[in-house]
């Protein structure tokens, strides 16, 4: 009887090994998909690829942003948080808790400390600063692939009075005339006073 491997099944994702250092000390996972995107179909364009940078903050209910299904889990007391316009082809988060954003790239190692945006909620009610930043990272505000897929542990996080921060390791896939793959990481910090919201490559 011949042996088959289920992992190299076409129906089977392509999958990511971490470490075995890496595989131990995380905190929790993260497999972030092509597939999974928010942004999915409206980038088949140069500009609309260059659009895609930028996320508009505006009051979604009553407008032509939808809810995106995928993303059920950070809507709030029935406040739709991220939404998708298939007619333009564009992002928005809710204006009354974020400012207008830029999508971040953490496989860009050289760009040192980026501003996402304001977080409005200081209180931080409606997102616990573990929760915004996870948001962040499934919502893929900030990208952590090229072309495939990304897989990210979160492994360590700091929480004071006046930020915190959260630490990520991983590993994403991309295509050239072969498979890569390239080690992440990065942190996220949330500055408490005034909902700052970055990240740092590393």
């Amino acid at each position: 009887m011949n042996e088959v491997n289920i992992l190299e099944h076409d129906l089977v994702p392509e999958h990511i090994v971490l470490d075995t250092d890496e595989e131990e000390a995380f905190l929790k996972k993260y497999n972030i998909t092509r597939d999974a995107s928010p942004w999915r179909g409206f980038t088949s364009s140069y500009i609309e690829e260059e659009a895609s940078k930028e996320i508009m903050a505006q009051k979604i209910k009553g407008s032509d942003f939808k809810a995106i299904p995928s993303l059920a889990k950070y809507s709030r007391s029935g406040m739709i948080v991220i939404s998708r316009c298939e007619k333009l082809h564009r992002i928005a988060v809710d204006s009354s808790l974020f400012s207008d954003l830029k999508r971040a790239d953490a496989t860009y190692k050289a760009q040192g400390r980026f501003l996402i945006g304001i977080y409005k909620d200081t209180s931080f009610k409606k997102f616990k600063p573990h929760e915004l930043a996870e948001f962040l990272i499934e919502s893929q505000i900030i990208n952590t692939f090229w072309h495939i897929e990304s897989e990210i542990c979160l492994i360590a996080e700091k929480d004071s009075t006046s930020e915190y921060t959260a630490y990520y390791k991983g590993k994403h896939v991309y295509f050239t005339n072969s498979k890569n793959e390239e080690s992440l990481g990065f942190t996220i910090i949330i500055k408490k006073k005034s909902g700052e919201m970055f990240i740092e490559t590393m």
